[in-house]
């Protein structure tokens, strides 16, 4: 006979009945829309009551790869304090859509990494639970799942299994999470803000306990992601109060897929369309009746990974030729918001040239930058920060009290003369950086600070 783990959320987090439980998750599927054109095997989703997150999970758990196997569900103890991972011995776990298997091969192999089997916090957990009819809905019968609980644990521990079992392409992850707890809507909005653009940093080290109750399983899947070069990517945001109305307790929800590739690479690929038509309207507008009048993007049009926190340039050609370059070294507004002001910036503001007119059009070309976040070196001397740079792949931007500036990567071009050796070539790009800054070539101090990035760039042949 199955050692079967009878559902302790059927008619409290989701219907009781299968045939509501099924209209709940149809509506789910009606109203979900393609945004992202991609699959993925890792997902982190919300796991409150359908009510509150269900549409959001869904989002998340619908990007997962048809061809899965074996899902990972990784979630925090609530009501249960332990020290480590566990997993339980249940055979099955009961859904009101039938049963759902658990993998216990997988769940065997797990002892090497020290998880422990224990029944007990399994027993009026939702975290977990909350996933198994989404997971039934989308893949059926064709799935076996690995319960994974969490309580007291360092997140490498948690990193270890994804980074282990994730080789295997039968296996997919869902991380579970809810966001920050309590505060007032206002609040509660800046809060969850931040923790959407630490994850699209993948900056762990900005995250503090109370932004998410499954912050342990983030912050894992966020060093894997970081590892790997991959990036994780927002699908949907939503709080408690669009449903009860109490903006004065909310609970926030957000999920994420995992892309196979660094984040800007991601927004190249497939997103290049939308961003071109950015600029060009941010310099065709003010040429247009209303002179002088800025194009300003409806951030509600986009999806929210162009609504993350970027830093771009926006570099004009004409014939060849520099015509325009102004941009952001600090991710501070959304992407389609600061595409729109550098390109307009470089257009009509950069005080080398002139204004562009309308009849330099037909001759512009244009280059988009999107930045990654500047990772600061540390160095003792200047032959030291020499030694650090990569020709052609490192930006640099230095500061020294309020003297500064800044070099894309493609500058690297103009240093790469005929018999210079790879040190003269990084002596002379950072020294013309310094002249930009307004320094001596050879200038150096104990303050003098420098950072490096990177750039993925996106050229249009016409405006």
């Amino acid at each position: 006979m199955q050692k079967t783990k009878k559902s302790n959320i059927e008619g409290i987090f989701y219907p009781a009945k299968s045939e509501n439980l099924k209209d709940m998750l149809d509506i789910f599927r009606e109203n979900t829309h393609e945004i992202y054109p991609i699959t993925s095997r890792v997902v982190i989703a919300p796991h409150a009551g359908y009510i509150y997150s269900g549409k959001t999970a869904y989002n998340a758990i619908h990007y997962l790869d048809n061809n899965l196997k074996n899902i990972f569900i990784i979630a925090p103890s609530h009501r249960v304090y332990f020290e480590g991972i566990i997993s339980c011995d249940y055979e099955e776990f009961n859904t009101p859509l039938n049963n759902i298997s658990t993998n216990n091969d997988i769940i065997k192999e797990l002892t090497k990494f020290n998880v422990k089997i224990n029944n007990t916090p399994f027993e009026n957990e939702h975290s977990l639970e909350i996933h198994l009819p989404l997971i039934q809905y989308k893949f059926g019968e064709n799935i076996k799942i690995i319960p994974l609980l969490y309580s007291e644990v360092n997140y490498n521990e948690i990193y270890n299994i994804i980074n282990y079992f994730y080789n295997d392409k039968n296996n997919g992850f869902i991380i579970s999470t809810d966001l920050s707890h309590f505060y007032n809507e206002e609040d509660a909005k800046i809060i969850d803000t931040k923790t959407f653009e630490l994850i699209n940093e993948l900056n762990i080290k900005g995250f503090t306990q109370t932004m998410c109750c499954g912050l342990n399983g983030v912050l894992a899947v966020i060093e894997f992601a970081k590892r790997r070069n991959f990036s994780l990517i927002p699908i949907a945001y939503t709080n408690s109060s669009s449903q009860n109305n109490d903006k004065s307790s909310c609970v926030g929800y957000g999920s994420w897929m995992l892309a196979e590739m660094p984040v800007a690479k991601f927004i190249k690929s497939y997103f290049s369309t939308k961003l071109f038509d950015i600029v060009k309207k941010s310099i065709k507008t003010p040429l247009g009746d209303n002179l002088r009048s800025k194009f300003i993007p409806d951030t509600k049009n986009y999806p929210l990974i162009l609504n993350m926190h970027f830093a771009t340039f926006v570099t004009l050609y004409k014939k060849g030729n520099l015509r325009g370059c102004i941009g952001s070294i600090i991710p501070d507004r959304s992407l389609v918001e600061d595409l729109a002001n550098n390109a307009y910036n470089a257009a009509f503001k950069d005080p080398r040239f002139n204004p562009v007119a309308c009849d330099e059009l037909s001759f512009l070309e244009f280059e988009i930058s999107i930045l990654t976040p500047l990772t600061k070196l540390e160095f003792e001397s200047q032959n030291d920060l020499i030694d650090k740079l990569n020709i052609d792949k490192d930006g640099l931007f230095i500061e020294d009290n309020n003297f500064h500036a800044v070099y894309l990567p493609s500058v690297w071009e103009h240093f790469k003369l005929d018999g210079l050796n790879e040190y003269d070539i990084k002596y002379m790009f950072l020294s013309s950086l310094k002249e930009k800054a307004g320094l001596d070539k050879d200038y150096f101090s104990k303050t003098f600070k420098a950072y490096v990035f990177h750039v993925e760039k996106l050229h249009a042949l016409s405006i």
